[in-house]
């Protein structure tokens, strides 16, 4: 290597090992694992329905916490988000503090997104509805409005744009309206104040795209523009009404020539409203219906057919008819405090019976139970002695007393 070279390969390795110093930074665990990763966010929790015609995943297009819940065809077609996380989350009221965390808060912002997560998928046998759970409740969502093609998706869109130009287009006459009006010698400031801010709502609605979303704007967004489009109209109507306490408003040419642009300008407007509500009318992005409405923790839910579901509930089970909107109790024998617990739930195929077994632990005791700190260590507390277990087989109807023991051979040893 000729002097000149080595001289060039040392200033190269002094100059990376300065970059590298400058960039340099202490990196925690969170840091090192969070998403996305190199490739992106991963799919979670992908559900195939049972007709195979689609999937539902969780994802998030940004890449960040909480995932939204999409849905894709299974024949290639384009994802469509299904389920807006951070719009369709629901809070509850929190937990008092508890005097073992000795004063340090460890729900911090990543910790709270992660608690709006979507989970629990599962799609009805007929493939028309699906169930998710979310903060401890459980949500049901139709699916027959979102398996529209992209053809109806892109019609809809059209008329959303021609309909939200219309919209547009008269808040900016109202801003020549206002100024006609105010040289006409009104003095009418409150109206023409709430004139200003109603308009300005519009269209501060109207500019928002929602964050990772290169589609459309939500069914939410939508419906806010909607209504801040009725409070316009409102107030339009109060500074038309003027010209009855100001005569010489009529006497202005501008004035009348702008109302009338105004009142055509309405027609189009009612022209785009229907022709969107006609092309939205089987493909409407429907908000999911919020089906447990308790303090308790909603669960391990699935359909039992298309029209009822079994879910937990403090421990036991239930079954929800949302047809006849009716519930039932199918276990009883759940109990925290005496740690009596119900698991490995079985329904037949025909949704009559029920098997389950429950087990009693109270003959456990625990050998150390380690005071920790969510988040940074979760250990589970170590015990002795055993549990018994029974079998117990129940109608899902509720029409047994009592549900019916599976005698077990009596265990061996000790």
């Amino acid at each position: 290597m000729t002097k000149n070279k080595l001289s060039l390969f040392y200033l190269f390795t002094f100059y990376f090992l300065i970059v590298l110093s400058v960039n340099a930074q202490n990196l925690s665990v969170r840091e090192m694992m969070r998403e996305p990763s190199l490739a992106g966010m991963r799919p979670d929790s992908e559900r195939l329905s049972p007709d195979g015609k689609f999937v539902i995943f969780a994802w998030n297009a940004e890449g960040r916490e909480p995932r939204n819940l999409y849905i894709v065809g299974s024949g290639g077609s384009n994802s469509r988000i299904l389920v807006n996380a951070e719009q369709n989350y629901e809070a509850r009221t929190p937990a008092p503090e508890s005097k073992l965390n000795y004063g340090l808060t460890v729900r911090d912002d990543f910790v709270k997104a992660r608690e709006k997560n979507l989970g629990g998928v599962d799609i009805s046998p007929d493939s028309k509805r699906i169930l998710f759970s979310q903060n401890s409740d459980i949500y049901v969502l139709d699916l027959q409005a979102k398996m529209a093609s992209d053809d109806q998706i892109d019609l809809l869109k059209t008329k959303w744009k021609y309909y939200e130009s219309a919209m547009q287009r008269r808040a900016d006459l109202i801003v020549n309206i206002v100024g006609i009006v105010k040289k006409s010698g009104v003095q009418e400031q409150t109206i023409f104040g709430q004139v200003a801010d109603a308009r300005s709502r519009l269209l501060i609605l109207m500019m928002e795209v929602p964050k990772g979303e290169k589609e459309d704007k939500s069914q939410v967004q939508k419906q806010a523009i909607l209504q801040a489009n009725e409070e316009l109209s409102s107030t339009i109507k109060k500074l038309l009404n003027l010209q009855d306490s100001y005569p010489q408003m009529l006497s202005s040419e501008s004035f009348r020539k702008m109302q009338d642009e105004l009142s055509g300008n309405e027609n189009r407007i009612n022209v785009a409203q229907l022709d969107y509500s006609e092309a939205a009318k089987n493909i409407l992005d429907l908000t999911p219906r919020r089906i447990t409405r308790t303090q308790s923790f909603e669960g391990a839910a699935r359909w039992l057919s298309n029209d009822s579901i079994l879910y937990n509930s403090g421990g036991n089970y239930f079954v929800l008819n949302l047809k006849e909107t009716s519930i039932i109790q199918v276990t009883k024998e759940a109990n925290p405090t005496t740690f009596q617990t119900v698991f490995n739930v079985n329904p037949t195929k025909d949704a009559q019976l029920l098997a389950y077994v429950v087990s009693d632990g109270s003959k456990q005791r625990a050998l150390f139970t380690p005071n920790y700190l969510d988040e940074f260590v979760q250990t589970p507390s170590a015990r002795r002695g055993f549990s018994d277990q029974k079998v117990f087989v129940s109608k899902l109807d509720g029409s047994w007393e009592k549900p019916f023991e599976i005698k077990l051979p009596k265990a061996e040893g000790v």
